[in-house]
């Protein structure tokens, strides 16, 4: 079970059922904590316990008798969670040799609590909301250009982590040997194309700063700047790794984590200290 205690009045309760084994991790962005059990992600607001992010809807399309005037279509379906955010999609394109209407069926993921279908013009690039509602198909027959554009597309729901870290509105995520970095403001979508970066071991640790974050990955230690923007960058600060999991963010903002000659300090810089090197060398823990 997972379990919210309250400390006002010394109370537990049950938000939801979660694997009986396994780790949790979690972190809080905006007044949401966003929490990782070993097979699931939950969204915890007020109280309330729900996924953390929808899957993708992929429709089923045919092209069937119809009006609108023949050329290329995009079309696609995203899926609005109890928190009010939308899936990610990948827009379909559908050719229409001849006049005719695109009829869209779909399995609704669990968890959704509308669905809304997003449509091009013939030969259109940017998709409009033709309807919303709790269903799970609709035929567009006509294309309405003055409603929403879809600004979900080709975003994904973020994979289950082992890690999790809030940084300048994102939400970072350690999966395996590669860190996934979720939208700005929009912690339950990420980028299948940028929104990640891979090393050639796992991750173990990572630790934030209001300068970067320092990630920690076999042999070596780097610091990662301009997260989630064109401008991502990295370079190596230490030729050795981190215990796991050792990774955390001082009161002063500096980060911090333990190595195999000891403490390691990361200024917001990018700068890392090793003090007790010359005079200590702890037995290494596996995390």
């Amino acid at each position: 079970e997972l379990i919210q205690f309250s400390f006002a009045d010394n109370t537990p309760r049950v938000l939801a059922s979660i694997a009986g084994t396994g780790g949790l991790c979690g972190a809080e962005l905006n007044g949401d904590t966003f929490l990782c059990t070993a097979n699931d992600s939950i969204r915890v607001r007020d109280g309330r316990a729900g996924p953390w992010g929808l899957s993708e809807i992929h429709p089923r399309v045919t092209v069937v008798p119809g009006s609108m005037p023949a050329g290329v279509y995009r079309v696609a379906v995203t899926a609005i969670d109890e928190f009010g955010s939308a899936s990610g999609a990948a827009p379909m394109i559908v050719t229409l040799a001849q006049p005719g209407a695109i009829e869209l069926l779909w399995s609704v993921p669990p968890g959704a609590v509308e669905c809304r279908v997003y449509a091009s013009a013939a030969n259109g690039e940017t998709l409009y909301r033709q309807a919303s509602g709790a269903m799970s198909g609709f035929t567009v027959s006509s294309i309405t250009d003055s409603s929403d554009r879809m600004t979900t597309a080709n975003l994904v729901r973020p994979p289950v982590a082992t890690q999790v870290y809030a940084y300048k509105g994102r939400l970072v995520l350690v999966v395996g040997s590669t860190i996934w970095i979720t939208e700005p403001y929009a912690p339950h979508l990420c980028s299948m194309t940028c929104g990640f970066v891979q090393y050639g071991s796992p991750v173990d640790m990572v630790a934030v700063t209001d300068g970067g974050i320092y990630v920690s990955a076999g042999q070596k230690t780097y610091f990662l700047t301009g997260v989630g923007t064109d401008g991502q960058s990295q370079r190596a600060v230490l030729e050795f790794g981190a215990v796991r999991g050792s990774g955390m963010t001082l009161p002063d903002g500096r980060a911090a984590w333990m190595t195999r000659y000891g403490q390691a300090f990361g200024e917001a810089s990018g700068a890392a200290s090793l003090p007790q090197r010359p005079s200590f060398a702890p037995s290494l823990a596996s995390d």
